[in-house]
């Protein structure tokens, strides 16, 4: 059986210019940010154990 299995990496920061403030705001709403010299880093909402 083949191995589709390949290391992919991706770039985690958003530079500022590349988004509108719509596009800012929406997934701000949707992730915690953080400021990253020229850009923004997006990553989950840390979520309780249950």
């Amino acid at each position: 059986m083949p191995d589709y299995y390949a290391a992919t990496v991706v770039q985690q920061t958003i530079p500022e210019v590349d988004m509108t403030p719509l596009e800012r705001l929406l997934l701000s709403r949707i992730f915690d940010a953080e400021r990253d010299g020229e850009g923004w880093y997006f990553f989950p909402r840390s979520v309780p154990p249950t």
